[in-house]
C-alpha cells in the first residue's frame, strides 16, 4: 500500500477506488489493517473506527482499530463477553462482507446516552 494516497480536495470517487485497492491489499497483508482502517475513518470524516472479525478465541480475531487507545486490549480479553454489542451480534445472524452500526445491533434509548 502507498503512504500518503489520499490527496486533499481529491475526487470522492478516487478515495473510494484507492480504499478498494488498499483493502484487498490488506487482505493478502493483514498487517496492514490498521493503516487502512485509519483512511476509511478519515473519508468518513469519523474519530475513530474498527474491524473486527470475531472467532471463538478473541486473541486469535482480526483487530484493527484506529483511534482507540492501546490499553483496551485487556478489554478484548475480559469484558468483550459483556459487551452488549458483541452479545447482540452473537445472537443474530449477520450479513456477511457488510458494515453493521451499533445501532443496527441494539435498541439505543435515552437512558443509555
Amino acid at each position: 500500500m502507498a503512504k500518503n494516497k489520499r490527496v486533499p480536495n481529491s475526487n470522492p470517487e478516487q478515495v473510494v477506488l484507492s480504499l478498494v485497492d488498499d483493502i484487498y491489499s490488506a487482505a493478502l497483508d493483514p498487517s496492514l489493517w490498521q493503516s487502512v482502517m485509519k483512511r476509511i475513518v478519515e473519508a468518513a470524516g469519523g474519530a475513530s473506527g474498527q474491524l473486527v472479525s470475531p472467532t471463538e478465541n478473541v486473541l486469535a480475531s482480526l483487530w484493527a482499530p484506529y483511534g482507540f487507545d492501546p490499553s483496551v486490549m485487556p478489554y478484548a480479553q475480559y469484558y468483550h463477553a459483556l459487551d452488549v454489542w458483541t452479545l447482540a451480534a452473537d445472537a443474530m445472524t449477520l450479513p456477511t462482507c457488510r458494515a453493521v452500526t451499533g445501532e443496527q445491533l441494539i435498541e439505543f434509548s435515552d437512558s443509555m446516552l
